[in-house]
């Protein structure tokens, strides 16, 4: 009896992460879709680099081929030698322990996103965090304007606006 229901137990708890990574997919789809690269050729394609666990990138891989403003989306697992052909960086809180903050403000066509606590604070332009059983985001004002990606002003009025030099 004790053995079923640990089991129901766990695959309630695996349910709700996969549920959790399929919404955090959503959010960083319509972040691209919502987003334009000044310095992105017309026809090339939108590269999502996704940092996570084999599991959560193939979550990710269901927009592979999709159209994002007006854009093909490509995935794929992220990996130093290919960081610098990265549109779109999403780093999952396992995976984060790996990533150097300086490496990904070095390019300036990447819009990085994480579920890491404070990432927008520290080095990220998106942040996404659980509130009341929701996920929600915040957008760093002062890392997306150094960028050279521009978002959509629709996701400046849902994102909590975060600036790195408060004051």
């Amino acid at each position: 009896m004790l053995s079923v229901l640990l089991f129901v137990t766990a695959l309630k708890a695996d349910d709700h992460d996969f549920r959790i990574e399929k919404i955090t997919a959503g959010f960083v789809y319509n972040f691209a879709r919502l987003a334009v690269w000044r310095e992105l050729p017309g026809d090339e394609s939108i590269h999502l680099c996704v940092l996570a666990s084999p599991d959560f990138v193939s979550v990710f891989r269901n927009f592979s081929g999709k159209r994002a403003a007006g854009r093909v989306i490509e995935v794929f697992e992220f990996s130093k030698k290919m960081a610098r052909q990265c549109h779109i960086l999403f780093i999952d809180k396992i995976k984060g322990a790996a990533v150097q903050c300086q490496s990904l403000t070095d390019n300036m066509n990447l819009l990085t996103i994480s579920n890491i606590p404070d990432f927008a604070h520290s080095c990220g332009i998106i942040g996404l965090y659980e509130d009341d059983n929701q996920l929600r985001f915040e957008i760093n004002i002062d890392a997306i304007n150094k960028s050279k990606v521009r978002l959509s002003s629709y996701l400046y009025k849902l994102a909590r606006i975060i600036r790195e030099n408060p004051g």
